[in-house]
């Protein structure tokens, strides 16, 4: 299928058809120039032109905050904000080479991990900077639109958004020729983000009257998920590689049919634990529940976590925290080593320690409860609750404080 516009056609109030011209984008055609600062303009103007619904609705009408960012790591070209507090970038580029495409994807992934790090007040002092606005600018821009929403809600729904990593990420531009196959790969290769990811062509077509008609078009989707999946041999359980992981996820077990019987007891369970399930730290998201005997509990980088789990294989159910293989994982377990001691007192007994050099994993485990029977349920669920509650404490301050400190 070719990846082309074709021309479209404009057919007058009178009958009259004239045929529209493409306007490449580049500088100075016909005194305006059609270059990455223009395609950021229109972009932050006209928001509703982003077919965002093609992609993922939950980001749906989102409200223009404002352009230039500044970050760390630069400055975002386009920021919105929907109603529910989820955050859309968008890169304005002109793509000419592959060696430019993977270093856009490259920087739009670089600008999530960094706004990953920020807190609402980071955020908010940032986009006051940029507008030059004073009071909670970001509310005041989206309770103009949406004048029922409540301040508080709104501000933690974007705190959420802000430390779960869950952002639409947009690349916006012409020329762009890229297979979607390519793009999920990089992304597979360089991000743990929970990210929606879009690929949008814009064409540019003019009519002999000056008038201009932009066509967006989606040329790619897909959406990277942090996914850990036990492999049970042996009797003890090991982390599969993320790639591994998603393959593994996509032939089975977040596919959209109708769960399996052991699959709903999984379901049932977590389900149970996540209602019942409290912190001490309030930062602490909740479980993600799941049809997999397995389930995690996000830290405050998406490059270490901890998971929940069943090994009915080898009769054992536990708790441990791991990380992606190399850096920063390395250095988080090597400096959590150097507290071995003083986290030793923190947790509970019978908790093991085990690297091979790439793989850390730091680990609670004891004999599996029968999920059917009552008692044995109830168990187990005070036994995840303590003990998640414990790892926690122990682990997602120090983490916090290593990423702070990178």
């Amino acid at each position: 299928m070719s990846n082309q516009h074709v021309a479209p056609v404009f057919i007058a109030s009178n009958g009259a058809i004239e045929a529209l011209t493409r306007i490449p984008l580049v500088s100075n055609v016909e005194g305006i120039a059609y270059d990455e600062a223009y395609l950021e303009d229109l972009l932050f103007r006209n928001p509703a032109m982003l077919p965002i619904r093609e992609i993922d609705a939950a980001y749906a009408n989102p409200v223009p905050v404002c352009t230039q960012l500044s970050t760390r790591v630069g400055p975002l070209d386009v920021l919105y904000v929907t109603e529910e507090g989820r955050l859309v970038v968008v890169e304005a580029k002109l793509w000419r080479n592959p060696e430019q495409r993977r270093k856009v994807v490259g920087q739009i992934i670089d600008y999530a991990a960094e706004l990953s790090k920020w807190s609402y007040d980071d955020l908010e002092r940032e986009v006051a900077k940029r507008t030059k606005a004073t009071g909670n600018v970001l509310f005041s821009l989206v309770s103009g639109k949406h004048p029922h929403i409540l301040e508080a809600e709104f501000v933690d729904n974007v705190s959420r958004s802000l430390r779960d990593g869950r952002f639409l990420l947009l690349i916006c531009g012409d020329g762009i020729r890229e297979e979607l196959s390519g793009i999920a790969e990089f992304l597979d290769r360089n991000t743990t983000l929970d990210l929606t990811f879009g690929l949008l062509e814009l064409a540019i077509f003019g009519t002999a009257s000056g008038g201009r008609l932009v066509l967006p078009r989606v040329l790619a989707k897909t959406v990277t998920i942090r996914r850990q999946v036990l492999r049970i041999e042996g009797g003890s359980a090991t982390v599969v590689d993320d790639h591994d992981a998603a393959e593994i996820a996509a032939r089975g077990t977040l596919e959209s049919r109708e769960p399996t019987g052991q699959q709903l007891k999984y379901v049932q369970f977590w389900s149970e634990l996540a209602e019942t399930m409290h912190f001490d730290d309030a930062s602490q998201p909740p479980i993600t529940v799941a049809r997999a005997p397995n389930t995690s509990l996000r830290m405050p980088s998406p490059r270490a976590w901890i998971t929940l789990y069943f090994a009915p294989s080898s009769g054992g159910m536990g708790i441990f925290l791991t990380f992606n293989r190399g850096e920063p994982g390395d250095t988080f377990y090597r400096r959590l080593d150097q507290e071995r001691v003083v986290i030793g007192e923190e947790l509970p007994a019978g908790v093991v320690w085990k690297s091979d050099g790439e793989k850390h994993v730091i680990e609670l485990r004891r004999e599996m409860s029968d999920l059917i029977d009552p008692a044995q349920r109830a168990e187990a669920i005070e036994w995840f609750t303590e003990n998640a509650n414990a790892f926690v404490n122990a682990f997602r301050p120090r983490i916090a404080r290593y990423v702070e400190e990178l």
